[in-house]
């Protein structure tokens, strides 16, 4: 009878196969088991335990990869847009190309903020049930009438 020890160094091989895109036949065949045999051994919670702290393992590790090429890949962007901008100034700074010398201080004037706006004009429709309308006109008579109220008065206080 194999000892926990060598079950567990088997079932770790067998979640190593699978995890790498191999089927149940292909595991089984390769390892000498039975199929029907290797597919219940696979429906074990011991077995998935071991399949998903397999899985993990290779998460942290491509995780840990892929944090360090974006580490990186943030630096050589840092670097480049130095590198950038210092050719950009050194551009303007000896071109008598007014065209050139307009778009390089356009692009800072817009990478600092102070870009040009552009104007959206938005339409909004909306029903008012008449006793709404005739509520709003009410409230504009009263504005009006307490504004030239306002406007008639010596030193524009209200009367």
């Amino acid at each position: 009878m194999k000892t926990r020890t060598e079950l567990t160094l088997k079932y770790h091989e067998i979640a190593r196969r699978l995890l790498a895109g191999q089927n149940v036949e292909q595991v089984a065949q390769e390892m000498g088991y039975n199929v029907k045999q290797l597919q219940g051994t696979i429906r074990r919670p011991f077995f998935q335990q071991i399949l998903e702290d397999l899985r993990n393992e290779a998460y942290q590790v491509l995780d840990y990869d892929i944090k360090r090429r974006i580490r990186n890949l943030r630096e050589e962007i840092a670097e480049a847009a130095v590198e950038s901008f210092d050719r950009l100034v050194t551009l303007l700074r000896n071109t008598n190309n007014e065209a050139l010398i307009r778009d390089i201080a356009q692009d800072f004037l817009d990478r600092a903020g102070y870009g040009k706006t552009s104007k959206m004009e938005v339409e909004e429709t909306f029903k008012l049930a008449p006793e709404d309308v005739e509520q709003i006109k009410a409230a504009l008579t009263k504005e009006k009438e307490a504004s030239e109220r306002f406007k008639g008065t010596p030193e524009g206080t209200a009367k």
